[in-house]
């Protein structure tokens, strides 16, 4: 699969004829940070408040290293970016897109892409309103397994 652990190499890989994925660069932070902040808080499952921009970059900073990441581009627009993803050493698949390209199917291709370059049984952790995201994952073919709930 193009864009394992962070190499510096800074390849482009053809997700589908309109995409690409290309490494998260640390230039892509700010960015990050900013698509983070226009997430609506049914989508979030990683936190309740937006966190400091110190804090997010060292979020990246760490999963460079130890999972595979991307940063999702308009074919021919590597310095454009329009969403990431993410796998975890737990084979955990995590997307999103910029609200503006919400409308557009290049959520569904960039996911079909992982799935298709990944071979190894994949999972993912959604948000129990986000029946956007779900009804994508299940679009690709991903199954309930269980709900999780929380005691605070």
């Amino acid at each position: 699969m193009g864009n394992s652990r962070h190499t510096g190499t800074d390849k482009a890989y053809r997700v589908s004829p309109g995409l690409i994925s290309r490494d998260v660069r640390t230039t892509d932070y700010k960015w990050l940070y900013d698509l983070l902040a226009t997430r609506p808080a049914i989508e979030n499952i990683s936190h309740e408040e937006m966190p400091d921009y110190k804090n997010h970059k060292k979020y990246w900073d760490r999963i460079r290293k130890h999972w595979q990441t991307g940063i999702i581009c308009i074919n021919g627009h590597t310095e454009i970016p329009i969403g990431y993803w993410y796998i975890t050493d737990r084979s955990e698949v995590g997307i999103h897109i910029d609200p503006r390209y919400k409308k557009t199917d290049y959520e569904y291709e960039a996911l079909k892409w992982i799935v298709r370059t990944n071979n190894k049984p994949l999972y993912a952790n959604l948000a129990y309103k986000n029946y956007i995201k779900k009804a994508v994952f299940a679009r690709m073919g991903f199954t309930l397994l269980q709900h999780t709930y929380r005691l605070n």
